[in-house]
Order: structure tokens, then C-alpha cells, then sequence
């Protein structure tokens, strides 16, 4: 009886600690997302085929790309989800996107959202804060942006 309490326990315990990882991003390798890196080598390996995607308004390739989770397009741009962890108000969500102008915008995971909108230099890229959230893109290749948001 003993032994079946302390195994209880300990299973308690484990599911606790997992719980409590997940929720804080701990364990961010059982959520799915991409180092940058990882997003500017497919970028630029793959930014032919991207680009004739494009221009043929099909996207399924994309997914086919190891680091793809969703695409959306708008008449401004076409977003690649690259995934995301946390929970907020601690999150984090990857991409890049296709300018069709090459310039930076402000994008989500699933939509244009503003064009220019406070954009400031930062390093590499621009920055925004946007509503108490932080926003970074960068540029990794003619027409082709890297963006993060931090919720």
C-alpha cells in the first residue's frame, strides 16, 4: 500500500513539474518553433522556389519546407507562421514574409497588419512596440523578412 501512495506521489509530482514547465516555456522543445537561423538558411536556400510559389499564389511547398507551420497572404505580403512558444503573456512567435514592395512591415502569424506603423532601427532590423508587445524584423534576402513578436 505503501509503494502504490509513493508512486501516486511521485506521478504527482512529474505532472506538476511538466505542467509548470510548459506553462512558463521551460521545456520550449516540446512547443514548436525555430531558431532564427534556422529560419534565414531555409529562406535562403529554398528563396527560388518561395518565389515561384508565389508568383503562382501556391503555398503548399512551403509547408513541405521542415520549418512552415501555416501560410497567409495579403495584397501587401505573404506570411509564413514558423511557430511559436509560451503562453501569454510570455509568448513568442516566429515567421519571415514576402514584401511585395521590400519594405518592412508589421505582420502577424496570420495577417498584414500595418505597414511602416513606428517601425525603428534596431540592429539589423526594426523594432516596434505595438500595445505592450514587442515587435523585431529583419531583412534576410531581397523581398524576404524574418519577424518576431513577443506577447
Amino acid at each position: 500500500m505503501k509503494s502504490r501512495k509513493a508512486i501516486k506521489s511521485i506521478l504527482l509530482v512529474a505532472a506538476m513539474f511538466l505542467c509548470t514547465s510548459l506553462l512558463t516555456g521551460c521545456l520550449s522543445r516540446l512547443t514548436y518553433h525555430h531558431k532564427k537561423s534556422e529560419i534565414f538558411q531555409c529562406v535562403s536556400e529554398n528563396k527560388e522556389k518561395l518565389a515561384a510559389d508565389i508568383a503562382a499564389k501556391e503555398y503548399a511547398n512551403a509547408l513541405s519546407l521542415g520549418v512552415v507551420v501555416a501560410v497567409n497572404s495579403s495584397d501587401q505580403c505573404v506570411i509564413y507562421d514558423c511557430g511559436g512558444q509560451g503562453i501569454a503573456p510570455s509568448s513568442t512567435s516566429f515567421g519571415f514574409y514576402y514584401s511585395y514592395n521590400d519594405e518592412p512591415h508589421v505582420v502577424t502569424e496570420t495577417s498584414y497588419y500595418y505597414y511602416g506603423l513606428g517601425l525603428n532601427s534596431e540592429g539589423k532590423g526594426y523594432s516596434a512596440n505595438i500595445d505592450h508587445n514587442y515587435y523585431y524584423t529583419e531583412k534576410i534576402c531581397e523581398n524576404f523578412w524574418y519577424f518576431e513578436w513577443q506577447y
